[in-house]
């Protein structure tokens, strides 16, 4: 498994007015405070994810660790240059398979085995038709 990365974003320097008029409210800390992580690290999930995945709300509390375990296709790749003569670098990517663990658990191979069983032989398969 690929090391975790914390992506805190790194906090303002004291008398730093340059990220003045970007802090939005969140539910984690007063107004000024601005967003602790960047915005798109957030994973919201409705009741019927909630049903696929097996999950049960009461399990869970504000503030738990969970581990999440995905399998996602890159949707947007982007290498732009800004009017600044800076670069903005993106990439883009849609979760297709999720495993989410409260910490110490362990279900997330059974999970991945069953998300991509068949997966490989169905792509083979539909090579050999393209060359037929």
């Amino acid at each position: 498994m690929a090391k975790l990365v914390n992506m805190a974003l790194p906090k303002p320097k004291k008398g730093d007015k340059s990220t003045a008029g970007s802090c939005v409210p969140t539910c984690c800390g007063k107004e000024d405070d601005g967003p602790k992580y960047p915005y798109g690290l957030e994973i919201s999930l409705d009741s019927d994810a909630i049903k696929a995945l097996g999950l049960n709300i009461k399990d869970f509390d504000a503030g738990a660790v969970v581990q999440i375990q995905a399998k996602a296709q890159t949707t947007r790749v982007s290498d732009e240059d800004t009017q600044h003569g800076g670069k903005r670098l993106g990439l883009g990517f849609q979760i297709t398979d999720i495993a989410i663990t409260r910490e110490g658990e362990d279900g997330f191979q059974k999970g991945w085995d069953d998300a991509t069983k068949g997966k490989a032989a169905d792509k083979d398969a539909s090579k050999d038709k393209g060359n037929g």
